[in-house]
């Protein structure tokens, strides 16, 4: 595709669409959303397909995306907890509990093996959220006295 607006990995967004009529045709067509630059490609059937084949690609299809709406859900989620961590470390000494510390060490896994880690990013963006509201609440207090 042409045109895609030139940014950071992630950053342009593309809607993808797959369609297979009842001749085995799939066509593909990818739009950028910013730029609205548009392409489309078709793909013929080399061999027949049964009724029973389409369906199962179809069905194929339904769950594909699904899964990719949830890896794209995942994956906000970890851009937020990217986000908050930068966030805390700017926090100046913060007094960290050792239940903090685990957490922040669990963040720290979390962050270095994005894939490889089974962490919840919304259990540990909560619990950061909540360090951070301590850690800041101490600051302040510091900087008053």
């Amino acid at each position: 595709m042409d045109d895609i607006q030139l940014a950071k990995r992630g950053v342009p967004k593309v809607n993808v669409s797959f369609e297979i009529d009842l001749d085995g045709i799939l066509t593909v067509t990818a739009q950028d959303i910013k730029t609205k630059s548009k392409n489309s490609i078709k793909i013929m059937n080399s061999l027949e397909m049964t009724e029973n084949e389409v369906e199962e690609y179809r069905k194929n299809a339904i769950l594909m995306a699904e899964e990719d709406v949830k890896k794209t859900l995942f994956s906000e989620k970890y851009k937020e907890l990217f986000i908050l961590k930068k966030v805390f470390e700017e926090i100046v000494n913060p007094s960290l509990s050792t239940q903090d510390q685990l957490i922040l060490d669990k963040i720290e896994n979390c962050l270095d093996k994005i894939h490889a880690s089974y962490e919840d990013p919304e259990f540990l963006m909560n619990a950061l959220m909540k360090i951070i509201d301590a850690n800041e609440e101490d600051y302040r207090e510091d900087a008053v006295a």
